[in-house]
C-alpha cells in the first residue's frame, strides 16, 4: 500500500499487486478532517491497521481499520493531545500476538513527559491502558518495539546538563 496525503484534507490509500499494478485507490478522512497516516500493521486476516494523526486537531491520534478491499471497518480517535515529532511517530504502533496492539503516545505538554501506553484488540476496544511517568528527567520518545509478548519503549532522557541518554 502506499500512502499519501493531498489538498483536499483526505488521505489516499494505493493498494497494489506484486507488479505495481494498481488493485484499488481510496481517500479517507475522520470527521472530515485532514489525516496523515504515518503507519500501516498488517492484521491476521490481512485486514490494515492504520495510524494517523488529525493534523487540523492538534495532533489528535486517529486508528482507522479497513478490509483487504479498503472499506472502513472501526475507526478510533484519541481525544487527549500527544506530541508527535513526524519522523518519529511511524513507529509507535505494534502488532504482538494474533490480534493485540500496542500503541504509545506522549502526552503535548511541556511540564509533562510522560508516555501513555493503550493495548488494544482487533474491534479497537482498549484493553490496558497505562501511564508512564518520567519523575527525574524529560523523556522523549521515539519508538515501541515488540518481540512476541513482550513490548518496549526507546527514546532519549534529556538530563539537567543538557545532555541525552539513550533509554
Amino acid at each position: 500500500c502506499l500512502v499519501e496525503a493531498d489538498e483536499t484534507h483526505t488521505s489516499l490509500i494505493t493498494k497494489l499487486d506484486l507488479d505495481g499494478n494498481v488493485i484499488w485507490e481510496k481517500r479517507y478522512h475522520y470527521a472530515g478532517k485532514e489525516i496523515a497516516f504515518s503507519k500501516i500493521v498488517e492484521c491476521s486476516n490481512f485486514d490494515l491497521l492504520l495510524l494517523g494523526v488529525d493534523k487540523l486537531d492538534s495532533n489528535r491520534v486517529v486508528l482507522l481499520r479497513i478490509n483487504p478491499n479498503g472499506d472502513v471497518i472501526w475507526n478510533k480517535a484519541f481525544n487527549q493531545k500527544f506530541r508527535l515529532n513526524n519522523e518519529l511517530s511511524t513507529t509507535n504502533l505494534v502488532k504482538v500476538g494474533n490480534e493485540n496492539y500496542f500503541l504509545a503516545l506522549q502526552i503535548e505538554d511541556p511540564e509533562d513527559q510522560d508516555v501513555i501506553i493503550f493495548k488494544f484488540d482487533q474491534d479497537g476496544n482498549i484493553i490496558v491502558q497505562k501511564r508512564i511517568h518520567f519523575s527525574q528527567e524529560s523523556f522523549y520518545l521515539f519508538s515501541i518495539v515488540a518481540n512476541e509478548e513482550k513490548v518496549g519503549l526507546y527514546g532519549n532522557i534529556n538530563y539537567s546538563d543538557s545532555s541525552y541518554r539513550g533509554f
